[in-house]
């Protein structure tokens, strides 16, 4: 995971298999091998 000053950051990892048919949320689709997802830190609410 490499985090940056802009508050985004990446989490990479290496898949076996591309992700499969639908999947819960268009975020976590993947090919096959190394992929990277482009994500940020939001404040919670108090």
């Amino acid at each position: 995971m490499a985090l940056s000053r802009d508050r985004s950051y990446q989490l990479c990892a290496d898949f076996a298999r591309q992700s499969a048919g639908e999947v819960r949320g268009a975020l976590w689709v993947h090919p096959a091998g190394g992929h990277c997802f482009d994500l940020e830190v939001h404040e919670r609410g108090r």
